[in-house]
């Protein structure tokens, strides 16, 4: 499978079968690996490029691997894959935010944010009551929308929901500058 990123005039392929990461210009010149998959890692269900181009996650049900992108043409990237375990949860979904650190993850279970690095903690956002949905993640404004069931108090009858979660950077605008001015 592959990616376009046409602004860049960049295609990043995925192969599966051999276990590297591709990437080459649009018109198929410069085709060199980048990356390879771990050879224990099964069941990829998706995977995505991060913005800042350095990196790309791939996933499967339990478990989410990042993998650098080495600019050397060897077969010894530069730095080893962060694997990150969901074990009690199944992962539905995985997105970047736009600041290339963080993954937006939705489970069965949770939606939650986490960073990519060794040993991190995922933080929940919000606890899931509905299995099965499919939700849309807005990389421009780094909202995340998703449907989820909730039983009613007055009737009792449970309801669908749309949800946004806006999870951009400005969002704490004031906190910084209110910490810039108590520092001055």
């Amino acid at each position: 499978s592959f990616r376009v990123y046409a602004e860049k005039g960049i295609i990043y392929y995925l192969d599966r079968e051999n276990g590297v990461v591709y990437k080459s210009n649009l018109d198929g010149s410069n085709f060199e690996d980048i990356a390879g998959i771990p050879e224990n890692f099964a069941q990829i269900q998706g995977w995505e490029v991060a913005l800042d181009k350095t990196k790309l996650f791939i996933f499967n049900p339990h478990q989410i691997a990042v993998l650098f992108f080495d600019a050397r043409d060897n077969y010894e990237y530069s730095d080893s894959p962060v694997f990150l375990d969901y074990t009690g949860e199944k992962i539905i979904q995985v997105f970047w935010h736009s600041d290339s650190y963080h993954l937006v993850v939705v489970t069965n279970k949770h939606v939650a944010v986490i960073e990519s690095r060794p040993r991190a903690l995922p933080v929940n956002l919000v606890s899931l009551n509905k299995e099965g949905m499919v939700p849309f993640y807005d990389d421009k404004r780094d909202t995340l929308y998703f449907s989820d069931s909730q039983k009613s108090v007055s009737d009792g009858d449970t309801h669908n929901n749309l949800y946004r979660i806006e999870l951009n950077t400005d969002l704490y605008l004031l906190e910084r500058l209110m910490k810039k001015k108590s520092n001055e």
